[in-house]
């Protein structure tokens, strides 16, 4: 105010100055513009206006609200101090006008505001988050030093100390305006947190024992009482003067650790102070109800009779001290039972005890210790000396035992030996403790016999320890040939069984053995019924008899042994053998033909004893020199098939007889005869003209066959006995004959015959045409359709092998051979001439024009024009079109569309080919529009009660909305007409009336919009209904 005061002076002064020196003052006449015309609250922008002399304003205002301003020079003035957000055209008051700026002075003032998560007094130490608002960067300041860089970060968090000011500087990116937070100044108040005076806040402590010192809080910071929670029972908290006192006696059921806590009060800032308090109980420790006794006697080597010790009370463990080795404890600290077992492993000469102790740990308090006792005894043994004889021992009878020498151990006496023979005794030294067994058997025996002795300690109270041992005495060994077995001598046949031979063993024998057996014999010793026997084959292989003595001799007695002696007698049998020089024993042979001389060699002493079999026409001779079989000769016989012949070899000797056998078979001779017609067999043609096939059977046991001397170009193959001869000849330049042989074989006796084609040069003319010819797929080409010039026309294979059928259809790409041919059959030496000249080849080429496409989507069509087969679009270029598949009639292409199905087949405009396939193109004639009727009646007499949409159906993509006299919508559909969707006179719209609500009598306006099948297109159409009641 002070400053518009001064303007308004300086400016009165400005004006009496001029009016004293120029006289009337020349007026302002406009604003031309300010600039800038955007500010922010607080800042100044700056006035240019047109006009002479000086300036007479007298005022100026943003809209109508005043504010301060400079006057500058003669056209300029500077508003200043703005404050406040307003947006306004200039104002300037002046002698006369006012003069308005043309446009608006846009002023922004921002009004940032700071606040924080904590209000009122703080607790010293509370984290706390200040948020400003209002900006879109922001820049906060403790104590004004600012705190951090400018960024789009709206809030900072800290421990503020007491009487710290804290803001934020917030920028409008959008208006570069700037504006300064409130302040916020922290209130800060200390917080109270009882302090540990006394040693400990944390103590152990026996149950039923006092605290061994009071626990002792000195409260803080103007606290002058406080809650104490969580001690255990007989403690107690008492406040004296500043101080909490903790302190008694505790008395619990269970041990556990207390954690109390300590709040003061009396003052808003607090925290609480923590400890524990730990109560243990005294140990205990008891045997377990079911457990074997604490004291227990046992003898060496048994197992501990299982010692459980219950440990309670504050004890966490327990040990024990002072068991035998090979006893041990184990401790489980979930159950918290100790439990003592084992079996004692010291090695003690007398009873020993074992006095243990079972300590309780870990309660902190009283532990117990509970006490018993081990008691192991030590078992009496029995030794025998390094110096005794053995414990088992086997004498002949009238031999004296081998000293037993034993020793006693154990503290105990020998108790008894029982079982000792006749003529052994013992003795007992009862200084020394050895037991001596000795003398020398008097009892009297046939083979052998046991004796089986204990060796007894006296009973002791743990147990009582035995020796064994046994003497056995053998008479002499004994063996006897069993009459009932075969004949100790025997005489075999070579290759003949043994019968069996057997010995019973006695005396003091355990065991028997046989010497001199021959090979393939042997022998076996049952040692429970002591039968010793001898069995088997003879194998040796020998030319003369042999003899085999063997001895049967007795062992184990360590007595007198026993021998018994026999033979065994072999003799040889009688063998017929096949010289290596001879022929084979099995023979096949071709009729007529002699046999390979058979040689058989007689062996074994013996001479030749018959043959029979031999066919008429072979014989045999024996040379008794050479002991030699020879069998030869040429069978005589006249056969019509193969026939087969055994023979049978024999010789006879005191043993055995020897048989060989053999056969002889004998075939026919292989013959050919031929079964194609007798002009096949010689025949005559020109060169590259195939022969007629020429066909033999192979006959009388033929199974193979050979041919040679066939003109080049002719082959030949055999087939289930049948042979084929077939072929092209090569062309020759003279006549040339060939006389080709067939040689028939497969039960090796062969047969032939031989016939001749001959070969003469060929000079007839080819058959004249184009090289390549061109068809269509269409036209269904055959051989007769290929343009050619020829004589007596032919069509063959590109092999020339098989002639083709003129109504053989054309292959697409396949090469045809056209031929001139002439063939004469004769009754002469050469039954057939054929020739035929060399084949055009004649490609074709067979076309198949594609089946045409549609280029539309669809084909449908309005009924208001006039459309024909030339409005359908095909991707062909020439176009035949068919009322169905199979038709024939081509259509015009001014045939008028009606809703059918037509078929086009493309015509190629190089080939002049028609496709084979057609296509079908379905056709559809609809109406362009639909006709909306403009009225209804609702008075229920069933007529006119709906509204009709003439050709609806051709349009089931569509949308209905009427509307009444006010524009509001009172009836809206899609797809009207499908599933008796009709307009009826009432409102399907909610707000109208209510929803299926009659419409009032009137004229009502419509919308039907639908799409058009046939181009696609959108189409509305507007009109007006009229609702009537009758």
């Amino acid at each position: 105010m002070f400053r518009q005061r001064l303007v308004f002076i300086a400016t009165i002064a400005s004006l009496s100055l001029q009016s004293f020196i120029f006289g009337s003052p020349i007026q302002a006449t406009s604003i031309t513009g300010f600039s800038p015309s955007t500010i922010c609250a607080g800042s100044s922008t700056t006035i240019q206006v047109n006009g002479s002399g000086f300036l007479d304003v007298i005022a100026a205002k943003i809209g109508v609200t005043p504010v301060s301003y400079n006057i500058i020079d003669d056209s300029t003035l500077e508003i200043l101090n703005t404050s406040g957000a307003s947006t306004g055209n200039i104002v300037l008051e002046t002698s006369t006008a006012p003069l308005v700026s043309p446009n608006q002075l846009i002023i922004t003032e921002l009004t940032p505001v700071l606040t924080s998560n904590e209000t009122g007094v703080i607790c010293d130490g509370t984290s706390v988050t200040y948020t400003a608002t209002g900006g879109s960067l922001y820049e906060f300041f403790i104590d004004g030093v600012v705190n951090g860089a400018l960024s789009p970060n709206n809030s900072i968090t800290f421990n503020p100390t007491d009487g710290q000011n804290i803001y934020a500087k917030v920028y409008d990116t959008s208006t570069n305006c700037s504006a300064i937070t409130n302040v916020i100044t922290a209130q800060i108040e200390a917080v109270s947190i009882p302090q540990l005076i006394s040693s400990a806040a944390n103590i152990t402590v026996c149950n039923n024992e006092p605290l061994p010192a009071s626990i002792i809080f000195r409260l803080t910071n103007g606290a002058n009482d406080a809650f104490v929670t969580g001690l255990p029972p007989g403690i107690s908290a008492e406040i004296s003067g500043n101080n909490v006192i903790i302190s008694g006696t505790p008395n619990i059921v269970t041990a556990q650790d207390y954690n109390y806590v300590i709040t003061p009060s009396g003052v808003s800032c607090v925290d609480s102070a923590y400890g524990i308090i730990s109560v243990t109980l005294d140990a205990s420790l008891e045997k377990a109800s079911l457990s074997g006794d604490t004291s227990q006697t046992l003898c060496e080597g048994n197992t501990l009779d299982p010692i459980s010790f219950t440990v309670g009370g504050g004890a966490t463990n327990a040990t024990v001290s002072g068991l035998p080795n090979g006893v041990n404890f184990s401790y489980d600290t979930t159950a918290k039972v100790l439990s003592i077992e084992g079996t004692p492993t010291d090695d003690i000469a007398s009873q020993t005890t074992y006095n243990y102790a079972v300590t309780t740990s870990g309660s902190g308090c009283d532990e117990q210790i509970l006490r018993g006792a081990i008691t192991v005894q030590p078992l009496a043994e029995l030794t025998l000396l390094p110096s005794s004889g053995a414990l088992d021992q086997v004498l002949c009878e009238g031999e004296a035992i081998a000293p037993v020498l034993i020793e006693l151990n154990g503290g105990t006496d020998i108790a008894g030996i029982s079982g000792l023979p006749d003529g052994v005794n013992y003795t007992f030294d009862a200084a020394t403790r050895v037991v001596t067994i000795s003398g020398q058997p008097t009892e009297t025996i046939d083979s052998f016999e046991v004796f089986s002795f204990v060796i007894s300690s006296i009973s002791s109270s743990c147990t009582e320890t035995t020796l064994q041992g046994s003497i056995r005495i053998d008479g002499d060994s004994s063996l006897v040939h069993i009459l009932s077995s075969g004949d100790t001598s025997q005489t075999l046949c070579e290759g003949n069984t043994l019968d069996p031979i057997s010995f019973t063993v006695g005396g003091g024998a355990t065991n028997a053995t046989v010497s001199g057996l021959p090979n393939g014999v042997n022998f076996s010793y049952d040692t429970t019924a002591k039968v010793l026997s001898i069995e088997g084959t003879p194998t040796d292989d020998i030319a003369s008899q042999t003899t085999y003595n063997y001895a049967v001799t007795t062992s184990g007695s360590g007595c007198d042994e026993q021998i018994l002696r026999g033979a065994i007698t072999v003799q040889p049998l009688a063998e017929l053998t096949l010289l290596p020089s001879s022929g084979a024993l099995d023979q096949v042979l071709c009729e007529g033909e002699a046999i390979v001389p058979i040689l058989i060699a007689l062996e074994g002493g013996t001479d030749f004893s018959s043959i029979t079999g031999l066919p008429v026409g072979v014989s045999y001779s024996f040379d008794n020199v050479t002991k030699i079989l020879s069998v030869s000769g040429t069978p005589t016989a006249n056969i019509s098939s193969p026939e087969q012949v055994l023979i049978s070899f024999a010789t006879t000797t005191s043993c055995i007889t020897s048989f060989l056998t053999g056969s002889l078979t004998i075939n026919q001779q292989s013959t050919v005869e031929l079964i194609s017609h007798l002009q096949t067999q010689n025949q005559l043609v020109c060169g590259a003209t195939p022969i007629e096939k020429i066909e033999y059977q192979l006959r009388d046991g033929a199974t193979n066959a050979t041919i040679s001397g066939l003109p080049p170009g002719v082959t030949w193959s055999l087939s289930s006995n049948i042979i084929e001869i077939v072929g092209v000849p090569d062309d020759v330049v003279y006549e040339t004959g060939y006389d080709y042989t067939i040689v028939a074989d497969g039960n090796g006796c062969t047969g032939s015959i031989t016939s001749s084609i001959v070969v003469t040069p060929n000079t007839m003319d080819m058959p004249v045409a184009e090289e390549q010819q061109y068809f269509c797929v269409y036209d269904a080409p055959t051989l007769m359709d290929i343009q050619v010039y020829a004589n007596n026309l032919k069509w063959y294979s590109a092999d020339g092998l098989v002639e083709l059928d003129p109504t053989t259809a054309l292959v697409n790409g396949t090469v045809y051979y056209a031929h001139n041919e002439v063939i004469i059959s004769e009754a002469s030496a050469i039954d057939r001439y054929a020739c035929r000249s060399f084949g055009t080849p004649i490609e074709v080429f067979i076309n198949d024009t594609p089946a045409p496409q549609m280029l539309e989507p669809s084909n449908n069509f309005c009924s208001d024009g006039f459309y024909t087969l030339a409005d359908l679009k095909t991707n062909a270029e020439l176009v035949v079109w068919y009322s169905s598949l199979i038709s024939e009639t081509p259509l015009a292409e001014e045939t008028p569309l009606e809703t059918d199905t037509y078929y086009a087949a493309a015509i190629d405009p190089q080939t002049g080919c028609e496709s084979t396939i057609r296509t079908a193109f379905d056709v559809v004639v609809n109406p362009c529009s639909a006709v909306v009727y403009n009225a209804l009646s609702v008075n229920g007499d069933g007529l006119n009660e709906k509204l009709i949409i003439e050709n609806i159906e051709y349009f089931p993509e569509n949308e209905l909305v009427i509307y009444n006299r006010n524009g509001r919508v009172v009836f809206k559909t899609s797809n009207y007409g499908v599933n008796n969707n009709y307009f009826k006179g009432y409102s399907n719209i909610n707000s109208t009336l209510g929803n299926k609500k009659v419409l009032p009598m009137g004229t009502y306006f419509y919308t039907f919009s639908f799409l058009r099948p046939s181009d696609g297109e959108l189409i509305t159409e507007n009109g007006f209904i009229n609702l009537v009641a009758n």
